[in-house]
């Protein structure tokens, strides 16, 4: 027993110092060999943890489900973490109906606690995945009012499920007011563009130019430049605007040769030709 403690501890020393696989061989040591069920039961959870640690989900989540086999006293604290984890585990395994089961789980069962808007954060994640967007909607609110310092992500991420429920207008309303509450946000590039291709679907050319116009100029090393560039010259091919299409396309063709987007500026360059 006394080894067994010593290597739990040991162990843990290594983890916090992130020297992961030592300390991997020694929860995995004090797991199998010591008699003493709680240390083994803990040793197996840190085990799991340095497993997921050094990205090996599957062995992580399988350490995870023994440990939540044993008859452990739930008030151990790695107890009370263990749905947290394991909604993780199947999260990062893109198992995300096991995923919201957990992390649903834990914001259910578990006090409120700092690790409680991360879950609701992951719940939301997990939904929106599997395409529940009104679920994931619930979530995402339910995160910002356990106090996520994550607010501008939820609100970005609500409005891209207002726009798969077709709900474009909410979607809109949702992305401006995203703009205008997070000056910093690094999400606002991302509004910006999500916002313009809505105006396109609502056939709202000029203000979907506005949006695009905006996002190249404030944010001029996004990436997402390129493909707001391509956006505002299609909007222009597509009403009819050919030779400010054209200006466009070459631009992104000179500034972003690399692109995926300057071979299709190319390919649509050529058709405009075609046609003038």
């Amino acid at each position: 027993e006394t080894y067994q403690r010593v290597a739990f501890y040991r162990g843990v020393e290594l983890f916090l110092e992130e020297r992961y696989a030592e300390a991997l061989s020694l929860f995995g040591k004090s797991s199998d060999r010591g008699k003493d069920l709680v240390f083994r039961a803990r040793a197996l959870f840190w085990k799991a943890e340095s497993e997921y640690a050094m990205e090996r989900f599957e062995e992580a989540l399988a350490d995870y489900i023994r440990f939540q086999q044993l008859p452990v006293n739930p008030d151990l604290e790695e107890s009370r973490t263990l749905d947290y984890q394991m909604g993780y585990a199947y999260f990062k395994l893109k198992d995300y109906g096991n995923a919201a089961a957990y992390f649903k789980k834990y914001v259910q069962t578990s006090q409120k606690g700092p690790r409680t808007p991360d879950a609701y954060m992951r719940l939301g994640d997990s939904y929106f995945v599997s395409r529940q967007y009104q679920n994931a909607i619930s979530a995402y609110n339910a995160a910002r009012s356990a106090g996520s310092p994550e607010k501008d992500y939820a609100d970005f991420q609500k409005a891209l499920c207002l726009g798969f429920l077709g709900r474009e207008g909410e979607k809109r309303q949702a992305l401006n007011t995203l703009i205008g509450a997070y000056p910093n946000s690094t999400l606002k590039d991302d509004a910006l563009f999500e916002l313009g291709n809505s105006y396109v679907q609502e056939g709202q050319e000029e203000r979907a130019i506005e949006s695009y116009d905006r996002l190249i100029r404030e944010y001029r090393m996004s990436s997402l430049v390129p493909s707001s560039m391509m956006r505002k010259a299609l909007v222009y091919y597509n009403s009819g605007q050919s030779r400010e299409a054209l200006e466009v396309f070459r631009e992104v063709a000179a500034n972003y040769p690399e692109s995926d987007q300057a071979a299709q500026a190319v390919q649509t360059a050529k058709l405009i030709y075609v046609d003038l």
